[in-house]
């Protein structure tokens, strides 16, 4: 779920309903149980692991919502994220995810982990096939979308605040069931000094039967 790309600005929206002019009601800092926060950004371009999905302007958001497992190595977590589209036909993206996420124990400085689901959908849009196609000898339509599973290990506590994360991805049926893949990222993101800025880069590879990507991204964004 590697979404960092051309960046404009970006900001985080707090939780307000208003009932009129004179009075609001906010929601409480925290639930319960467990920590609940929104976030919306605003991109130049949407570039997913190498294909572009908007060809222009893109405004991204989600909700998530997390809770403390083991305090310092478990947390679980579980959300969602749209972005509009624009590429053959599509409207819109929205992915629905889950995982757990924490330190590594023993070296709990330096590691962390993240392990989870993620789910790709695009309402509204399917896929026609022809008949025989899906094994039937029928025809009709096929929704584009597909699960992934995921895991990543970052390594922190490097001169200069170097942050350095491998993710790795695996999906059994791939987008629109058409095939299975593997994706591998290995990113670093340093602070600029005496700036608000965070120098970032990664390198991706899609790997599948049908289709090898190589991505290549650096942005600068606003921290």
């Amino acid at each position: 779920m590697l979404k960092k790309l051309i960046l404009a600005s970006a900001l985080s929206l707090p939780f307000v309903i208003t009932s009129g002019p004179a009075n609001s009601f906010e929601f409480p800092d925290k639930p319960p149980v467990g920590e609940l926060s929104a976030n919306v950004s605003y991109y130049t371009n949407y570039i997913w692991r190498g294909e572009e999905q908007t060809g222009g302007l893109s405004i991204q958001g989600g909700f998530d919502y997390s809770v403390n497992l083991v305090e310092t190595y478990i947390d679980a977590y579980v959300g969602t994220w749209a972005a509009n589209l624009n590429t053959n036909g599509f409207g819109m993206e929205l992915d629905y995810y889950g995982g757990f996420t924490g330190a590594i124990p023993l070296v709990e400085d330096y590691l962390s982990y993240d392990i989870g689901m993620l789910y790709y959908d695009y309402p509204g849009a399917s896929s026609q096939h022809n008949a025989g196609n899906d094994g039937t000898g029928g025809s009709g339509t096929q929704g584009m979308e597909f699960l992934e599973w995921y895991g990543s290990v970052g390594i922190s506590g490097l001169p200069a605040d170097l942050g350095i994360s491998y993710y790795f991805g695996y999906s059994p049926t791939g987008f629109a069931q058409n095939y299975d893949y593997t994706y591998h990222n290995i990113s670093a993101e340093i602070p600029v000094p005496s700036t608000p800025f965070t120098l970032y880069g990664g390198v991706g590879f899609t790997d599948s039967e049908i289709l090898t990507i190589t991505q290549q991204v650096m942005v600068l964004p606003i921290t």
